[in-house]
């Protein structure tokens, strides 16, 4: 078994129990009916795209940090809203002026003194 499959089956074996291989991996994915995505997704595209992404929890608990940043080697950030309905978490991207890739001097200096903190 590939070890991208089996990092996926670690993640949740419910959702997987019947990938098996890359190809089977592929085709889950791409049938949005049946898949709706994890976070390991998010933290994969980090990586292929080479570019920070912020997620922003819709409210702060005790259980969770305002913000998570996946950080890459990058000047350029995604931010992803993401909050929980139904027992199922959901990430929308966030967008300023048609804009989705933001610079660190796009954000506020208060947003970017948190970032720094979270950092």
């Amino acid at each position: 078994m590939n070890l991208l499959v089996k990092f996926y089956k670690s993640f949740d074996k419910k959702i997987f129990k019947n990938v098996d291989t890359l190809n089977d991996l592929r085709i889950l994915i791409n049938k949005p009916e049946l898949y709706d995505g994890i976070i390991l997704d998010i933290y994969l595209l980090s990586y292929i795209y080479n570019i920070n992404i912020i997620l922003l929890d819709n409210r702060m608990r005790k259980t969770t940090d305002l913000l998570t940043i996946i950080p890459q080697e990058s000047k350029f950030f995604i931010l992803l809203y993401t909050y929980v309905e139904n027992d199922k978490r959901f990430y929308d991207i966030i967008e300023k002026n048609g804009k989705y890739v933001f610079e660190k001097y796009d954000f506020s200096d208060r947003f970017r003194e948190l970032l720094s903190t979270s950092s």
